[in-house]
C-alpha cells in the first residue's frame, strides 16, 4: 500500500535536496515565489504550511487552505501568524525557537560593536569624502568593564550574556518571566526594575518576543531613563521599540546612537526616519541568515510539519493544545 503523499507549500522557494528528504512523506504544491502578485494563489491544497516572516497569515489566508493542519514557522516568533485562528481552526503553529540562537546572538554581538565603535559615521564620512578630524571626532566606547542590560533572558539573551561576558562587559538581565539558575546569577546581575536596568547600562540590547504586554516596551518614559550617551540595540521584533520616540531620543543627543535590525514595518521605506540616520545600524532583519542556520531553519520546519501530518508530537509547538485535542480524538 503506497504511503499517503502529504501537500506543502512555502512561502520561501525549498530546494532539490530539502524536498527530497522527505520525498515519501511531501509534495510542493507551490511557493509564494511561483505567483509573487498573488502570493497565496496556489496554497488551497496545502496540508501544511512552511512559513517565513515575510507574509501575514491571517485568519482569510488560513482559510484559502481547507485541508491545513500545520503552520511550521521557519525562525522563533510567531506573531505574523494569527495563532488565535489557527487554533480555532484546529491547525497546529510550530515554531523553530533553538535555531537561530547563536546566529543572533553572535549579530547582536556586532551590532553592539558596531553602535559602540561608531562604525557608520566614520564608513559614512570616508565614502562621502568629508573632511574632519576623526580621531579628535570619534569617540567610541570601550566594551571592557562597560555595562550591557539584556532584556530578555531567554535562549539568545543567555547566549548574548556569554559572549559579552567574554568580551569583558558586566552583564545586568532583566525578565519577569525567566527565574535565573545558579550558574546564570554567576556571571549575570538580575532586577526585576526594567527602569533600573535602562539607568545603569552603557547599552541596552532587547531579546522579547512581541506581545501585547511587550508592543512598544520601550517608549519616551523608557528611552528618557537611559543613561545619557549610551546605545540601544534591537534585534529582536520592531514594535517592541517605540521607533518615533527613538528618533526623538537619537535628535536630542540623548542617545550616542542604536543598532536596529528590525522594524514596526519590513522592509521599512526608503524615507523611513531610522534608515539612513548617521548614529544608527539599521540591516534588513537578517540577524538569522547564515548559511547554516537557513538550512537548518528550513529543515526543523520541515520535520515539526512531518510530525504534526503523521500524528506525532512536533519538537516545538506554540498551541499545544490543538495537538491534545487531535491525539485524544484518535484514542
Amino acid at each position: 500500500m503506497a504511503q499517503q503523499l502529504f501537500h506543502i507549500w512555502s512561502e520561501r522557494p525549498l530546494t532539490t535536496q530539502q524536498l527530497a528528504e522527505y520525498s515519501n512523506e511531501l509534495v510542493l504544491c507551490g511557493t509564494a515565489a511561483d505567483t509573487p502578485d498573488r502570493p497565496f494563489a496556489d496554497v488551497g491544497p496545502a496540508d501544511a504550511i512552511i512559513a517565513g516572516g515575510g507574509l501575514i497569515y491571517s485568519h482569510e489566508v488560513l482559510a484559502m487552505a481547507p485541508r491545513l493542519r500545520v503552520v511550521a514557522r521557519t525562525g522563533i516568533g510567531c506573531d505574523n501568524v494569527d495563532v488565535g485562528s489557527a487554533t480555532d481552526q484546529g491547525i497546529a503553529v510550530c515554531n523553530t525557537p533553538d535555531v537561530p540562537t547563536r546566529a543572533t546572538a553572535e549579530y547582536t554581538i556586532a551590532m553592539i560593536l558596531a553602535a559602540a565603535k561608531q562604525l557608520k559615521p566614520n564608513d559614512q564620512a570616508l565614502a562621502q569624502g568629508r573632511k574632519i578630524r576623526f580621531f579628535d571626532e570619534t569617540n567610541a566606547l570601550d566594551l571592557l568593564g562597560a555595562t550591557l542590560g539584556i532584556v530578555g533572558m531567554g535562549r539568545i539573551g543567555k547566549l548574548v550574556a556569554r559572549l559579552a561576558g567574554a568580551l569583558g562587559m558586566q552583564v545586568i538581565a532583566c525578565d519577569p518571566f525567566v527565574r535565573p539558575s545558579p550558574d546564570d546569577t554567576q556571571t549575570v546581575e538580575f532586577t526585576e526594575s526594567l527602569n533600573l536596568l535602562l539607568a545603569s547600562s552603557d547599552i541596552v540590547t532587547l531579546h522579547v518576543p512581541l506581545t501585547d504586554e511587550t508592543r512598544e516596551l520601550i517608549g519616551r518614559e523608557q528611552l528618557a531613563c537611559m543613561k545619557a550617551g549610551s546605545y540601544l540595540i534591537n534585534c529582536a521584533r520592531g514594535g517592541v521599540v517605540d521607533e518615533k520616540a527613538l528618533v526623538a531620543a537619537l535628535d536630542a543627543g540623548h542617545l550616542a546612537g542604536a543598532a536596529v535590525d528590525t522594524f514596526t514595518v519590513e522592509p521599512p521605506p526608503a524615507d523611513h526616519p531610522l534608515v539612513g540616520y548617521p548614529n544608527i545600524v539599521a540591516t534588513p532583519h537578517v540577524a538569522a541568515a547564515t548559511m547554516q542556520c537557513k538550512i537548518e531553519l528550513v529543515r526543523a520546519a520541515l520535520k515539526n510539519a512531518v510530525a504534526v501530518l503523521q500524528g506525532h508530537r512536533p519538537k516545538d509547538c506554540v498551541n499545544p493544545e490543538v495537538l491534545e485535542r487531535s491525539l485524544s480524538s484518535e484514542t
